[in-house]
Protein backbone atom coordinates (compact mmCIF):
# COMPACT_ATOMS: atom_id res chain seq x y z
CA UNK A 1 0.00 0.00 0.00
CA UNK A 2 1.11 3.45 -0.65
CA UNK A 3 1.53 6.26 1.57
CA UNK A 4 -1.74 8.41 0.20
CA UNK A 5 -4.02 5.11 0.98
CA UNK A 6 -2.34 4.11 3.79
CA UNK A 7 -3.02 7.58 5.33
CA UNK A 8 -6.30 7.44 4.65
CA UNK A 9 -6.68 4.33 6.25
CA UNK A 10 -5.31 5.43 9.46
CA UNK A 11 -6.55 8.52 9.55
CA UNK A 12 -10.29 7.08 9.69
CA UNK A 13 -11.06 8.70 5.90
CA UNK A 14 -12.04 5.48 4.67
CA UNK A 15 -15.27 4.21 6.55
CA UNK A 16 -15.85 0.43 5.02
CA UNK A 17 -16.36 -2.64 7.32
CA UNK A 18 -13.35 -3.49 5.81
CA UNK A 19 -11.21 -0.19 7.01
CA UNK A 20 -12.24 -0.56 10.42
CA UNK A 21 -11.09 -4.52 10.67
CA UNK A 22 -7.80 -3.17 9.34
CA UNK A 23 -7.48 -0.59 11.57
CA UNK A 24 -8.53 -2.81 14.59
CA UNK A 25 -5.48 -5.08 13.53
CA UNK A 26 -3.20 -2.46 13.09
CA UNK A 27 -3.64 -1.35 16.63
CA UNK A 28 -2.94 -4.42 18.12
CA UNK A 29 -0.17 -4.82 16.10
CA UNK A 30 0.93 -1.13 17.39
CA UNK A 31 0.57 -2.43 20.91
CA UNK A 32 3.39 -5.27 20.92
CA UNK A 33 5.58 -1.99 18.72
CA UNK A 34 5.01 -0.07 21.35
CA UNK A 35 6.14 -1.86 24.20
CA UNK A 36 9.19 -2.50 22.37
CA UNK A 37 10.05 0.67 22.01
CA UNK A 38 8.66 1.86 25.71
CA UNK A 39 11.03 -1.01 26.99
CA UNK A 40 14.10 0.05 24.71
CA UNK A 41 13.35 4.00 25.91
CA UNK A 42 13.33 3.64 29.29
CA UNK A 43 16.42 1.41 29.50
CA UNK A 44 18.10 4.46 28.58
CA UNK A 45 16.14 6.34 30.25
CA UNK A 46 17.23 4.75 33.88
CA UNK A 47 20.92 4.06 32.15
CA UNK A 48 20.88 0.39 31.53
CA UNK A 49 21.90 1.54 27.98
CA UNK A 50 23.89 4.61 27.65
CA UNK A 51 24.73 6.80 24.43
CA UNK A 52 28.19 6.68 23.52
CA UNK A 53 29.80 10.24 22.96
CA UNK A 54 31.39 11.36 20.17
CA UNK A 55 34.83 12.86 19.45
CA UNK A 56 32.95 15.61 17.66
CA UNK A 57 30.27 17.81 18.04
CA UNK A 58 26.82 16.40 17.13
CA UNK A 59 23.37 17.41 16.10
CA UNK A 60 20.92 15.31 15.22
CA UNK A 61 17.24 16.15 13.62
CA UNK A 62 14.69 13.77 13.16
CA UNK A 63 10.95 13.41 13.95
CA UNK A 64 8.61 10.84 16.11
CA UNK A 65 6.36 10.14 12.89
CA UNK A 66 7.12 8.42 10.06
CA UNK A 67 6.52 9.94 6.55
CA UNK A 68 8.33 13.21 5.69
CA UNK A 69 8.24 16.14 7.94
CA UNK A 70 11.38 18.66 6.18
CA UNK A 71 14.04 17.20 7.81
CA UNK A 72 16.10 17.36 4.15
CA UNK A 73 16.35 21.40 3.60
CA UNK A 74 16.97 21.53 7.49
CA UNK A 75 19.94 19.39 7.65
CA UNK A 76 20.62 21.39 4.59
CA UNK A 77 20.43 24.61 6.25
CA UNK A 78 22.24 23.35 9.49
CA UNK A 79 25.32 21.66 7.39
CA UNK A 80 25.54 25.18 5.41
CA UNK A 81 24.99 27.06 8.70
CA UNK A 82 28.48 25.32 10.04
CA UNK A 83 30.08 25.35 6.69
CA UNK A 84 30.09 29.34 6.48
CA UNK A 85 31.32 29.31 10.01
CA UNK A 86 34.06 27.93 9.05
CA UNK A 87 33.97 24.40 10.56
CA UNK A 88 34.19 20.91 9.21
CA UNK A 89 30.79 19.74 8.80
CA UNK A 90 29.75 15.75 7.65
CA UNK A 91 25.99 14.96 6.95
CA UNK A 92 25.19 11.23 7.79
CA UNK A 93 22.20 9.28 7.42
CA UNK A 94 20.78 5.86 7.69
CA UNK A 95 20.67 5.33 3.68
CA UNK A 96 17.21 3.75 2.88
CA UNK A 97 16.66 2.29 -0.61
CA UNK A 98 20.16 3.06 -1.31
CA UNK A 99 19.89 3.33 -4.92
CA UNK A 100 23.59 1.92 -5.57
CA UNK A 101 26.64 1.91 -3.03
CA UNK A 102 26.23 4.72 -0.82
CA UNK A 103 24.12 6.47 -2.36
CA UNK A 104 20.22 7.11 -1.58
CA UNK A 105 17.69 9.44 -2.66
CA UNK A 106 18.40 12.04 0.16
CA UNK A 107 21.87 12.38 -0.41
CA UNK A 108 21.66 12.86 -4.07
CA UNK A 109 19.32 15.57 -3.00
CA UNK A 110 21.77 16.57 0.15
CA UNK A 111 24.97 16.69 -2.50
CA UNK A 112 22.87 19.71 -4.31
CA UNK A 113 21.86 21.31 -1.82
CA UNK A 114 25.42 21.15 0.35
CA UNK A 115 28.01 21.04 -2.39
CA UNK A 116 31.16 20.58 -1.20
CA UNK A 117 29.98 19.00 2.09
CA UNK A 118 30.54 14.46 2.87
CA UNK A 119 27.83 12.94 3.44
CA UNK A 120 28.04 9.32 4.73
CA UNK A 121 25.46 6.61 4.72
CA UNK A 122 25.50 4.07 7.46
CA UNK A 123 22.61 2.95 9.95
CA UNK A 124 25.19 2.70 12.47
CA UNK A 125 25.78 6.08 13.70
CA UNK A 126 28.16 5.61 16.36
CA UNK A 127 30.39 4.33 13.53
CA UNK A 128 29.60 6.65 10.86
CA UNK A 129 30.63 9.74 13.41
CA UNK A 130 34.50 7.65 13.72
CA UNK A 131 34.50 7.39 10.16
CA UNK A 132 33.95 10.92 9.31
CA UNK A 133 36.51 12.13 12.00
CA UNK A 134 39.18 10.10 10.41
CA UNK A 135 38.39 10.37 6.83
CA UNK A 136 37.11 14.05 6.99
CA UNK A 137 38.80 15.50 10.27
CA UNK A 138 34.86 16.38 11.18
CA UNK A 139 34.01 18.87 14.17
CA UNK A 140 30.46 18.58 13.59
CA UNK A 141 27.95 15.71 12.24
CA UNK A 142 25.04 16.36 11.47
CA UNK A 143 22.79 13.51 11.83
CA UNK A 144 19.63 13.16 9.53
CA UNK A 145 16.51 11.44 11.06
CA UNK A 146 18.44 10.35 13.96
CA UNK A 147 16.00 11.08 16.91
CA UNK A 148 15.13 7.53 17.90
CA UNK A 149 19.03 6.50 17.42
CA UNK A 150 19.93 7.04 20.94
CA UNK A 151 22.79 4.68 20.75
CA UNK A 152 25.15 7.98 20.38
CA UNK A 153 25.09 11.36 22.39
CA UNK A 154 24.34 14.44 20.43
CA UNK A 155 24.95 17.69 21.41
CA UNK A 156 21.68 19.30 19.91
CA UNK A 157 18.35 17.27 19.47
CA UNK A 158 16.24 18.96 17.27
CA UNK A 159 12.77 17.16 16.11
CA UNK A 160 10.37 18.87 13.57
CA UNK A 161 6.55 18.18 13.67
CA UNK A 162 4.55 17.96 10.10
CA UNK A 163 2.05 20.10 10.79
CA UNK A 164 -0.21 18.25 8.65
CA UNK A 165 0.10 15.17 10.65
CA UNK A 166 2.07 16.65 14.02
CA UNK A 167 0.99 13.68 15.93
CA UNK A 168 0.49 10.78 13.47
CA UNK A 169 -3.20 10.99 13.70
CA UNK A 170 -2.39 9.78 17.52
CA UNK A 171 -1.46 6.24 17.11
CA UNK A 172 1.69 4.08 16.75
CA UNK A 173 2.73 2.33 14.35
CA UNK A 174 1.31 0.61 12.45
CA UNK A 175 -1.84 1.70 13.33
CA UNK A 176 -0.83 5.37 13.35
CA UNK A 177 2.55 7.22 11.66
CA UNK A 178 3.84 7.81 15.83
CA UNK A 179 7.49 5.93 16.04
CA UNK A 180 7.31 6.66 19.52
CA UNK A 181 4.79 8.25 22.60
CA UNK A 182 4.65 12.30 21.83
CA UNK A 183 6.13 12.38 25.41
CA UNK A 184 9.34 11.65 23.42
CA UNK A 185 9.81 15.11 22.91
CA UNK A 186 11.37 16.11 26.57
CA UNK A 187 14.45 14.93 25.12
CA UNK A 188 14.60 17.55 22.50
CA UNK A 189 16.52 20.82 22.99
CA UNK A 190 14.11 22.43 20.23
CA UNK A 191 11.30 21.73 18.01
CA UNK A 192 10.38 22.63 14.82
CA UNK A 193 6.81 23.35 13.40
CA UNK A 194 6.90 22.39 9.32
CA UNK A 195 4.58 23.59 6.64
CA UNK A 196 2.85 26.13 8.80
CA UNK A 197 1.50 28.39 5.48
CA UNK A 198 -0.36 25.15 4.46
CA UNK A 199 -2.53 24.65 7.60
CA UNK A 200 -4.71 26.76 10.03
CA UNK A 201 -3.26 28.92 12.39
CA UNK A 202 -5.29 27.78 14.88
CA UNK A 203 -3.58 24.31 14.65
CA UNK A 204 -0.33 26.09 15.08
CA UNK A 205 -1.26 27.22 18.34
CA UNK A 206 -2.74 24.15 19.39
CA UNK A 207 0.53 22.05 18.61
CA UNK A 208 2.39 24.92 20.53
CA UNK A 209 0.97 24.36 23.23
CA UNK A 210 0.78 20.50 23.00
CA UNK A 211 4.69 20.18 22.19
CA UNK A 212 5.21 22.40 25.01
CA UNK A 213 3.53 20.22 27.37
CA UNK A 214 5.38 16.76 26.92
CA UNK A 215 8.47 19.37 27.04
CA UNK A 216 7.87 20.30 30.76
CA UNK A 217 8.76 16.98 31.76
CA UNK A 218 12.35 17.52 31.43
CA UNK A 219 12.35 21.52 32.30
CA UNK A 220 13.77 21.58 35.98
CA UNK A 221 14.06 25.36 36.45
CA UNK A 222 11.33 28.28 35.75
CA UNK A 223 13.54 29.75 33.06
CA UNK A 224 13.72 26.22 30.96
CA UNK A 225 9.55 25.93 31.48
CA UNK A 226 9.20 29.47 30.09
CA UNK A 227 11.38 28.63 27.21
CA UNK A 228 9.57 26.18 24.87
CA UNK A 229 8.52 28.15 22.52
CA UNK A 230 9.07 26.20 18.80
CA UNK A 231 10.62 27.62 15.77
CA UNK A 232 7.93 27.66 13.24
CA UNK A 233 9.17 26.72 9.12
CA UNK A 234 7.63 26.68 6.01
CA UNK A 235 9.32 25.19 2.52
CA UNK A 236 8.30 27.71 0.18
CA UNK A 237 8.47 26.72 -3.97
CA UNK A 238 10.98 28.34 -5.59
CA UNK A 239 11.70 27.68 -9.05
CA UNK A 240 11.24 24.67 -11.77
CA UNK A 241 14.05 22.89 -12.10
CA UNK A 242 14.89 19.90 -15.06
CA UNK A 243 17.90 17.18 -14.65
CA UNK A 244 20.05 19.24 -17.02
CA UNK A 245 19.80 22.03 -14.95
CA UNK A 246 17.79 24.70 -16.71
CA UNK A 247 15.25 26.57 -14.51
CA UNK A 248 12.11 28.67 -15.24
CA UNK A 249 9.60 30.58 -13.24
CA UNK A 250 7.07 29.40 -10.76
CA UNK A 251 4.56 31.34 -12.98
CA UNK A 252 5.25 29.96 -16.44
CA UNK A 253 3.62 26.59 -15.91
CA UNK A 254 0.28 28.09 -14.78
CA UNK A 255 -1.64 28.59 -18.20
CA UNK A 256 -2.35 24.80 -19.21
CA UNK A 257 -3.40 21.59 -16.65
CA UNK A 258 -0.09 19.69 -15.47
CA UNK A 259 0.36 16.51 -14.58
CA UNK A 260 2.26 15.29 -11.34
CA UNK A 261 3.51 12.73 -9.01
CA UNK A 262 5.70 11.59 -6.25
CA UNK A 263 7.28 8.81 -3.97
CA UNK A 264 7.96 11.06 -0.54
CA UNK A 265 6.57 10.36 2.69
CA UNK A 266 3.94 12.74 2.19
CA UNK A 267 2.64 13.21 -1.04
CA UNK A 268 -0.44 15.11 -0.35
CA UNK A 269 1.89 17.92 0.97
CA UNK A 270 3.55 18.00 -2.50
CA UNK A 271 0.03 18.20 -4.16
CA UNK A 272 -1.05 20.97 -2.19
CA UNK A 273 2.27 23.05 -2.46
CA UNK A 274 1.49 23.32 -6.36
CA UNK A 275 -2.69 23.92 -6.06
CA UNK A 276 -1.18 26.94 -3.57
CA UNK A 277 0.74 27.95 -6.50
CA UNK A 278 -2.21 28.11 -8.77
CA UNK A 279 -1.52 25.11 -11.01
CA UNK A 280 -4.35 23.03 -12.16
CA UNK A 281 -2.88 19.50 -11.61
CA UNK A 282 -5.35 17.68 -14.03
CA UNK A 283 -3.29 14.37 -13.08
CA UNK A 284 -1.14 13.21 -9.59
CA UNK A 285 0.25 10.05 -8.65
CA UNK A 286 1.06 9.02 -5.69
CA UNK A 287 4.15 6.30 -5.17
CA UNK A 288 5.70 4.47 -2.19
CA UNK A 289 8.51 6.67 -0.29
CA UNK A 290 11.81 6.35 -1.81
CA UNK A 291 10.75 4.36 -4.94
CA UNK A 292 12.55 3.67 -7.46
CA UNK A 293 10.84 4.17 -10.79
CA UNK A 294 10.82 1.19 -13.56
CA UNK A 295 10.54 2.54 -16.88
CA UNK A 296 6.80 0.80 -17.71
CA UNK A 297 5.55 3.35 -14.17
CA UNK A 298 6.85 6.71 -16.03
CA UNK A 299 5.42 5.32 -18.94
CA UNK A 300 1.92 5.04 -17.52
CA UNK A 301 2.01 8.66 -15.72
CA UNK A 302 3.23 9.98 -19.16
CA UNK A 303 0.44 8.21 -21.09
CA UNK A 304 -1.95 9.30 -18.10
CA UNK A 305 -0.99 13.24 -18.27
CA UNK A 306 -1.41 12.83 -22.32
CA UNK A 307 -5.20 11.72 -21.52
CA UNK A 308 -5.72 14.50 -18.90
CA UNK A 309 -4.33 16.98 -21.56
CA UNK A 310 -0.89 17.84 -20.23
CA UNK A 311 1.94 18.97 -21.56
CA UNK A 312 4.37 19.25 -18.10
CA UNK A 313 5.17 16.42 -15.40
CA UNK A 314 5.95 17.94 -11.98
CA UNK A 315 7.68 15.98 -9.35
CA UNK A 316 10.07 16.55 -6.90
CA UNK A 317 13.73 16.79 -6.26
CA UNK A 318 13.83 13.83 -4.35
CA UNK A 319 12.34 11.90 -7.39
CA UNK A 320 13.92 13.84 -10.10
CA UNK A 321 17.51 13.14 -9.13
CA UNK A 322 16.53 9.55 -9.64
CA UNK A 323 15.56 9.36 -12.99
CA UNK A 324 17.56 12.35 -14.31
CA UNK A 325 15.50 12.87 -17.83
CA UNK A 326 14.13 16.59 -19.01
CA UNK A 327 11.43 14.51 -20.80
CA UNK A 328 9.38 11.27 -20.19
CA UNK A 329 6.99 10.31 -23.16
CA UNK A 330 7.70 13.48 -25.04
CA UNK A 331 6.35 15.91 -22.25
CA UNK A 332 8.84 18.06 -20.29
CA UNK A 333 9.61 17.03 -16.70
CA UNK A 334 10.22 19.44 -13.59
CA UNK A 335 10.99 19.27 -10.58
CA UNK A 336 9.70 22.08 -8.15
CA UNK A 337 12.61 23.13 -6.16
CA UNK A 338 11.88 24.38 -2.53
CA UNK A 339 13.25 26.80 0.14
CA UNK A 340 13.33 26.94 3.67
CA UNK A 341 11.32 30.16 5.25
CA UNK A 342 11.50 30.69 8.98
CA UNK A 343 7.72 31.82 9.97
CA UNK A 344 8.83 32.54 13.61
CA UNK A 345 11.86 31.49 16.28
CA UNK A 346 14.87 31.52 13.32
CA UNK A 347 16.89 33.06 16.28
CA UNK A 348 15.92 30.18 18.64
CA UNK A 349 17.38 27.78 16.23
CA UNK A 350 20.56 29.99 15.70
CA UNK A 351 21.52 30.37 19.20
CA UNK A 352 21.35 26.33 19.34
CA UNK A 353 23.67 26.24 16.24
CA UNK A 354 25.86 28.96 18.06
CA UNK A 355 26.19 26.75 21.54
CA UNK A 356 27.70 24.35 19.37
CA UNK A 357 29.72 26.59 17.80
CA UNK A 358 30.91 27.29 21.09
CA UNK A 359 32.07 23.91 22.15
CA UNK A 360 33.61 23.28 19.35
CA UNK A 361 35.79 26.24 19.88
CA UNK A 362 36.48 25.33 23.31
CA UNK A 363 37.69 21.85 22.21
CA UNK A 364 40.07 23.77 19.25
CA UNK A 365 41.50 26.11 22.08
CA UNK A 366 42.27 22.82 24.44
CA UNK A 367 43.94 21.27 21.31
CA UNK A 368 46.17 24.20 20.98
CA UNK A 369 47.13 24.64 24.70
Amino acid sequence: MDEAKFRKLISGEKKSFAAKLARGVLYICSFFYGTVVWFRNFSYDVKWLRAQKSDCAVVSVGNITAGGTGKTPVVAYIANWFERKGFSVVIVSRGYHQLAESVNDEKLVLDRLCPGIPHILNKNRVEAAKQAIEEYDAEVVVLDDAFQHRRIYRDLNLVLLDLSAPFGYDYLLPRGLLREHPEGLKRADLVMLTRVNQTERGLVTEVQQKQQSFRQASATTRQEKDDLAAVEVSFPPERFLNASGVSTELDKLQLAPVAAFCGIGNPEAFRQSLEKLGLEVAYFRAFPDHHHYREEELDEVAHDAKQAGCSQILTTLKDLVKIEKDKWGKLSLWAVTTGIDFEKGRELLDDKLEDVAHLIREKRDEAKA
